[in-house]
């Protein structure tokens, strides 16, 4: 009898995902293509990815299976680059396909970790299916979190081992609570083996999947930032090596608590300087920093203008007006401040960590693991106003063995978070068997 009801709960479910779910959310999604340019290049994107799916296979070596990579945008992406490093330096016997959520994620083509890049089809039943049996991979991989019920049904029917890695799941997750707590149970049965970031994840996702197949294996986006800190160029915006403080992926609301304190911090420290990146490249945005800034007497120069001529920045304050060049900028910084944590939550603090720099950040930092681990061990501190930011960071500055203390535990513990991508590449070579290079 349970069974039975089990059956039927399942494809209630599916039904109303298929049929009300599916066409809601095709629907909205349209109708934001109108007026949301990120959208309506997801949307062009969408309407010829089969086209492009099928031109990729009939130039493709046909003796190599597939593994498909469905990261949701470059974030997530960046944690299974070092599990697709790590399969492609053992073994030849494969092509690797990357499917994105957002169009953001077309950049990673650059980086030529894949065979083929493309966008996610939309999660209808009969799209999912056609995209499925004319790709046919062997093995799927999903980052972090963005799992999708036709994809992956049909992921299953075609007989693919799916896996969800570095995954999370934190505390107040909506995924392990109330009415989603059922839904997530049945779509998540179709994930052959979860490898969780973190045991207290992994506690979160036991509430909806029930296998034994789960495990705490770490972040191997851990990985991949520790090294790409070994082997990137760093690229320097003032041309002298004066203590500097970036705020990186601010927002508006970041700015109004930043710039106050930025300013204290001007007068009180004659040689510090400041780089301040905003998260997303907003004409506002930018103007609300100068005005602000010059305002209270301090200079202010844009990258795009001072690297132009392949000068340095002359200025006190440097505005990254470009994208893609953060990781290389935190290279020649000493401490960070990161946004996001005045909105929904806290953007990627990690990359400081890698540079042995103390970091703060304001009261929304719970979305974030490693964010929680950095505050917990004292290489981290959380922020609630502007003043509460100039005394912190005062602190910092004027404590030097205080501030070595907590530079060093933000190193060590991403340091010591390495080797996911180890962990992950043994299970599924002991599942899939690799044939390794020259046998």
């Amino acid at each position: 009898m349970n069974i039975v009801f089990h059956i039927l709960k399942m494809l209630i479910i599916r039904v109303l995902y298929n049929f009300i779910g599916v066409l809601l959310f095709n629907f909205i999604f349209i109708l934001g293509a109108l007026f949301n340019k990120k959208m309506r290049i997801g949307l062009k994107e969408r309407l010829r990815v089969l086209k492009k799916t099928r031109i990729f296979l009939s130039n493709a070596e046909k003796k190599k299976e597939i593994i498909l990579i469905h990261s949701s945008s470059l974030g997530e992406w960046e944690q299974a680059v070092p599990i697709i490093e790590k399969i492609k330096s053992y073994t030849d016997s494969y092509l690797f396909v990357a499917t994105f959520f957002s169009p953001s994620g077309l950049k990673a083509q650059k980086q030529n970790v894949a065979d083929f890049i493309t966008i996610l089809p939309f999660d209808g039943y009969f799209s999912m299916n056609i995209f499925f049996k004319i790709l046919r991979p062997s093995i799927v991989i999903i980052s972090k979190y963005d799992v999708w019920p036709n994809f992956l049904f049909h992921s299953k029917k075609i007989g693919a081992k799916v896996y969800l890695c570095s995954a999370e799941m934190a505390d107040n997750s909506l995924r392990h609570k109330g009415l989603m707590q059922p839904i997530n149970s049945i779509l998540y049965k179709d994930i052959d083996a979860i490898f969780c970031v973190s045991d207290s994840h992994r506690n979160n996702i036991r509430k909806i999947y029930k296998a034994q197949t789960l495990y705490s294996f770490g972040d191997a986006r851990y990985d991949r930032i520790l090294s790409k800190s070994e082997s990137i160029k760093g690229l320097k915006i003032f041309d002298n090596d004066n203590f500097t403080l970036i705020a990186a992926s601010v927002w508006k609301n970041d700015c109004e608590i930043l710039l106050p304190a930025l300013v204290k911090l001007a007068g009180d420290f004659p040689d510090i300087q400041f780089i301040i990146v905003p998260h997303e490249m907003s004409s506002t945005l930018f103007s609300f920093i100068t005005h602000s800034l010059e305002n209270a007497k301090i200079t202010v120069d844009f990258y795009s203008a001072f690297s132009k001529t392949g000068n340095y920045c002359n200025a006190r304050v440097a505005i990254i007006d470009t994208v893609g060049v953060l990781a290389q900028i935190y290279a020649h910084t000493q401490l960070a401040y990161v946004g996001g944590s005045f909105g929904k939550g806290v953007h990627n603090v990690l990359e400081s960590a890698a540079y042995a720099q103390p970091v703060l950040y304001g009261p929304r930092y719970k979305n974030s693991y490693e964010a929680e681990q950095l505050v917990k061990l004292g290489g981290a501190f959380t922020i609630k106003s502007s003043n509460d930011l100039y005394y912190k960071i005062r602190v910092l500055l004027t404590n030097k063995d205080f501030f070595t203390e907590a530079a060093n535990i933000s190193y060590q513990f991403l340091k010591e978070s390495r080797g996911a991508s180890n962990r992950i590449f043994e299970y599924l070579d002991k599942v899939h068997h690799f044939k390794k290079k020259g046998k």
